[in-house]
């Protein structure tokens, strides 16, 4: 089988500036063996593509790789590519995905407790929201998303959508990275936060979030791992989302009650969606005051953090330069105006399709 150009423009979007060291590496070590042949061939047509030029100016490698790619073996040079940036071993990015902006709250409390790190956050604000659809289509939606993250060097990726969490990650982490990105991670938001709620040590927990997460049952059955006899009381709130997303909480006030009622008495509240950080303050209006609420915005920028202090390893490969990216797979009036308001800065949303 051959490749066709349109199959690696992606990849090879994605291959940095190799350098001369490890270009002589591949010429010296692999030119004269007859079987590997490719990988010193590929050598010289990255060199070609790339120029030297600092930063890399990706719009002129594309094209020059595309055109000596098409022909070759299949497998012979998905080996060369990976075995390239392997070699590279560029520093790389935390990706942030979330099913539409909402997600951009808690993109903003990570990077004030971790500010140093280069992050891509990706909203997919076309398919918003998850919270009702299947478990394969959430699961399908979420691994493209995830997918796209990896190939634009990020090293780290963390599900902020908890219907993600709740119905992807499992199979993400178990199936897809082995056979993908093996020396990648992907962390979701949900097992941090029921671990803040058992910490919490209440009688009864309550859990707001969207019907994928509640019917998946996921909260139940991480709270349970660490408190098996503390009462769980779960209500969806599908609503919540589409109104959030569309600036209509001025219509909320009923329907923030009806779905805070069945939670009154339990002793903590885990806002069980990203989109719910944000309207906090107005969930808060219709709780008694000793009721404790577990938001995402406080809960996982010290998670990572401590998962980062943990894994020395995986901090030592992210870059630290303080950069931010904001892409979107659509972007509307609507969101435009949001973004900024969430993010809590100036906000360039670019839209990219995968």
């Amino acid at each position: 089988m051959s490749i066709k150009t349109k199959d690696f423009k992606s990849f090879a979007y994605t291959i940095p500036p190799p350098g001369q060291i490890y270009l002589a590496r591949l010429r010296q070590g692999y030119g004269e063996a007859s079987i590997l042949k490719p990988l010193a061939q590929l050598a010289d047509k990255i060199d070609e593509a790339w120029g030297g030029i600092e930063p890399p100016y990706k719009g002129f490698a594309v094209p020059c790789l595309t055109t000596w790619l098409p022909g070759h073996n299949t497998k012979i040079v998905t080996f060369c590519l990976r075995f390239i940036k392997l070699l590279y071993n560029e520093p790389m990015k935390v990706g942030i995905f979330d099913s539409g902006l909402g997600g951009l709250f808690l993109t903003k409390a990570i990077t004030e407790t971790l500010p140093e790190y280069d992050y891509i956050y990706l909203g997919d604000t076309k398919n918003l929201p998850y919270g009702n659809r299947s478990r394969e289509a959430v699961y399908e939606l979420t691994e493209a998303a995830v997918d796209y993250l990896f190939r634009n060097d990020c090293e780290l990726v963390i599900l902020a959508c908890n219907t993600a969490s709740a119905l992807a990650l499992r199979k993400l982490q178990r199936e897809y990275l082995p056979k993908h990105f093996p020396d990648r991670k992907i962390l979701g938001v949900l097992i941090p936060m029921a671990e803040a709620a058992a910490e919490k040590r209440s009688r009864s927990i309550g859990v707001l979030g969207t019907v994928g997460t509640i019917e998946s049952g996921a909260f139940i059955e991480e709270i349970r791992k660490i408190d098996p006899n503390v009462e769980i009381i779960q209500n969806a709130a599908p609503l919540l989302v589409p109104l959030i997303e569309n600036n209509g909480m001025e219509w909320s006030n009923p329907i923030l009650k009806e779905y805070l009622d069945p939670l009154r008495n339990a002793d903590s509240i885990i806002l069980g969606c990203t989109h719910y950080s944000i309207i906090r303050g107005e969930i808060e209006r219709f709780l008694d005051e000793e009721v404790q609420i577990i938001c995402q915005t406080d809960v996982v920028p010290e998670k990572l953090r401590q998962y980062l202090n943990n894994h020395p390893e995986m901090d030592a490969k992210l870059s630290k330069n303080g950069n931010r990216n904001f892409f979107v797979t659509d972007i509307t009036t609507q969101f435009l105006e949001l973004a900024p308001l969430w993010f809590g800065d100036d906000v360039e949303l670019e839209l990219v399709e995968y």
